[in-house]
């Protein structure tokens, strides 16, 4: 087999065990993961259209969740409470 050959096969296999890891962790509903799961299975091009195609849902913030408002997190601070207003 030609190294070249080889080495891509290679590769789009990690990427597909990347893109595997990802849809699996996500929220999606089971029926999607599976679609995009032999999607992301097909050398070169799945991880491809994986990447450029697939739009998880948005991660709400733990914080966001616990109290049910909307938050900004300012770095080496504590989290205040956003009030549309600049103070």
């Amino acid at each position: 087999m030609n190294k070249m050959v080889l080495g891509f096969l290679v590769v789009s296999g990690l990427l597909s065990i990347l893109c595997w890891r990802a849809l699996w962790r996500g929220n999606d509903h089971i029926v999607i993961k599976v679609v995009w799961a032999l999607l992301a299975a097909v050398p070169g091009l799945g991880a491809l259209l994986f990447a450029v195609l697939h739009d998880p849902p948005p991660v709400q913030p733990e914080i966001d969740r616990a109290a049910g408002g909307d938050w900004d997190i300012v770095p080496n601070a504590s989290a205040r409470h956003h009030t549309g207003h600049d103070a």
